[in-house]
């Protein structure tokens, strides 16, 4: 660590001349929760990882097991006087602005001269709310308003952090003569707006390359301009252990992340700090974004740098669910359920669950459960009419009803409300996977996207983590969100509660078992064609994403044989509890998918190993693309 805090004034950008004002009223203080960030089950989160950087210190009632430093004290009595300004003015006048800027100057100081008490002390969320985060959501509340006097309207804005619940109040709509004047200082309060989101992106690139710089690389890369590299290189000492490592900007030069170092010397952890400005980063591109929305040329690329930033951040910290949940908010916000289902599932199967997540599902699934109802009725009339628009649907229809089927059957299975209505929306799901992985067109389109996001990998995906959230005994225990779920429907025990635990155990794993055996039947049914037709060069478009599924399915069902090992006393008492074994409509469904499985399990490694065969002659076998990757031998090994 470094041996002296570095000024308070250090890296202060200057407040510049005054701009023009932004709205003739006094701001209201923002509401004090977040919108996406980390509340307090995300807090309590934080403060494990905290604890274990400092060594098992708790942050519970105040207590450090690090002293405070005067720094500490410091950015609390600014903290203060900030909020008394509020009150008072306006969060854009030159005293407010003057205060902030001190206040981010003392955290940063407070972060690189006392790391770890400021990790403790959750110094980083404290930045981030006060200097950042309120003054967006002022901006934000201001920009509705103003867009509502543009178009006449005459409804007060919504809450600010789009939270469900009661909203802050907004501040009153400026009396402005005409909806021109409004325009006019609408262009000037989104001006300013996107200026302090360049300002803010500036802060935290230089912070995820300062952190790396002096305490070790742990793979975050940002595009920082040089010349503020070669002046942090030059004036900023780095701590003892990473000095040798050296940095370049990404990758593990350093030495930090481990702790160990030259002579033994104990740097801390940054990987947690890193992580949280990433996740900064990621949500200032997505509000770039979202200010831009009428310029879509310009809104694009800053909402895929948003992705690429929580990217990261989940690969700087693979325990956190945080980056997954802020990935779903925004497929959610395009209306991409299935991806914001799968990212969703992500987050509560980490180490550490964003617990907001699961509150979000739900919310997603009540909205899909209504579109369900739409495309039922769709399918029923057009049955009435003999299914004459069958042959006229393209691929995106057939692919949309397969996302509103598999969305709808994991509801059921995650909420636990309307079982009954399981087997029917499981058998609909099911058939219309199967009529689209029968569609030829639907299987080329399905080769355009990435591997890693491709819809039969999400669908794979969330049918493994369906049945660990309702199988706490699967894989050796039961997982932070299974256990939550649990608790939140009252499963704790007596036999209503086991025989409905033991009824979705049985449907997410029919559920599980049928789709790896459409995915296996496809799969096999290409390879077949293929080496029918010359060998591996000739497959099919979709191969690739077919395999891809097929290959996590078999890997996980390798990894937990106990989901094909059916227990015995576990069918004993599911027969128990429905009047005799096997009697259970979710036993015997269980049990056909398990059939249907192995048989196309079978059939797959016969057809792979004929294929298999026909590769040594096919000269187009390393065709990008098309390689199986040794999976036809590991079926056939494994």
């Amino acid at each position: 660590m470094m041996d002296a805090p570095m000024s308070p004034t250090a890296f202060t950008r200057p407040i510049g001349p005054k701009p023009p004002p932004l709205t003739p009223y006094r701001g209201h203080p923002p509401p004090a929760s977040f919108s996406g960030e980390p509340a307090r089950a995300a807090a309590a989160a934080a403060a494990a990882i905290a604890a274990a950087a400092v060594g098992g210190g708790s942050t519970a009632g105040g207590a450090h097991r690090i002293p405070a430093p005067p720094l500490w004290e410091q950015a609390l009595e600014q903290e203060k006087r900030l909020r008394s300004e509020l009150r008072k003015k306006s969060f854009w006048e030159p005293e407010v602005r003057r205060l902030r800027a001190a206040l981010q100057a003392t955290y940063e100081a407070l972060l690189f001269g006392h790391f770890e008490f400021a990790l403790a002390a959750e110094a980083e969320p404290c930045l981030w709310k006060a200097v950042f985060y309120k003054p967006i959501e002022e901006f934000r509340s201001r920009i509705r308003a103003l867009e509502a006097l543009v178009k006449g309207a005459a409804t007060s804005p919504p809450s600010a952090n789009g939270a469900v619940g009661p909203a802050a109040p907004a501040p009153p709509a400026p009396a402005l003569a005409s909806p021109e004047e409004a325009r006019a200082q609408l262009g000037r309060t989104t001006g300013a707006y996107l200026k302090f989101l360049d300002e803010a992106l500036a802060f935290y690139r230089k912070m995820v390359w300062k952190l790396q710089w002096v305490y070790g690389d742990v793979g975050a890369v940002v595009d920082l301009d040089a010349a503020l590299q070669n002046e942090i290189a030059e004036t900023v000492p780095r701590a003892a252990a990473a000095a040798g490592g050296g940095f370049s900007g990404g990758g593990a030069a350093g030495g930090g992340a481990g702790g160990g170092g030259n002579g033994g010397a104990r740097v801390p952890d940054v990987r947690s700090s890193v992580h949280r400005c990433l996740i900064y980063l990621g949500d200032l591109c997505r509000y770039q974004s979202m200010a831009l929305k009428e310029r879509p040329s310009s809104a694009r690329p800053l909402w895929e740098r948003a992705m690429s930033y929580y990217r990261q951040a989940a690969r700087v910290l693979p325990s956190s669910g945080n980056p997954y949940n802020q990935m779903a908010v925004m497929s959610y916000y395009t209306s991409d359920e299935l991806r914001a289902v799968y990212y969703y599932f992500r987050s509560l199967a980490a180490e550490l669950p964003f617990a907001t997540a699961r509150e979000n599902l739900l919310l997603l699934f009540e909205k899909n459960r209504n579109r369900y109802g739409s495309i039922a009725s769709l399918h029923a009339a057009a049955a009435l009419q003999g299914g004459r628009d069958a042959g006229s649907r393209t691929a995106s229809g057939y692919a949309a009803d397969v996302v509103v089927r598999f969305v709808r059957l994991h509801g059921l299975l995650f909420d636990r409300i309307n079982l009954d209505s399981l087997p029917d929306v499981l058998a609909a799901a099911l058939k219309d996977l199967n009529t689209f992985l029968g569609h030829a067109g639907c299987r080329a389109m399905l080769q355009k996207a990435p591997e890693a996001d491709q819809m039969l990998f999400h669908l794979a995906v969330m049918s493994v983590f369906a049945v660990h959230n309702v199988s706490p005994s699967t894989a050796g225990g039961a997982t932070a969100a299974a256990s939550a779920a649990a608790a939140a429907n009252g499963n704790g025990g007596g036999y209503a509660a086991t025989a409905q635990r033991s009824a979705l155990r049985n449907y997410a794993q029919a559920a599980a078992m049928h789709f790896a055996a459409a995915v296996a039947n496809c799969t096999a049914g290409m390879a077949e064609a293929a080496a029918a037709g010359g060998g591996v060069g000739d497959v099919e478009p979709g191969f690739g994403a077919a395999a891809t599924a097929c290959h996590v399915m078999l890997a996980w069902l390798v990894a937990n044989p106990g989901v094909l090992a059916r227990d015995a006393a576990a069918a004993a008492a599911a027969g128990g509890a429905t009047g005799g074994a096997g009697g259970a409509p979710d036993v015997a469904a269980e049990t056909a998918a398990r059939v249907a499985f192995l048989t196309a399990a079978a059939q797959l490694a016969i057809r792979l190993a004929d294929l298999s065969r026909r590769r040594a002659q096919d000269q187009d076998w390393q065709v990008r693309g098309t390689a199986l990757r040794g999976l036809g031998t590991w079926v056939q090994t494994g």
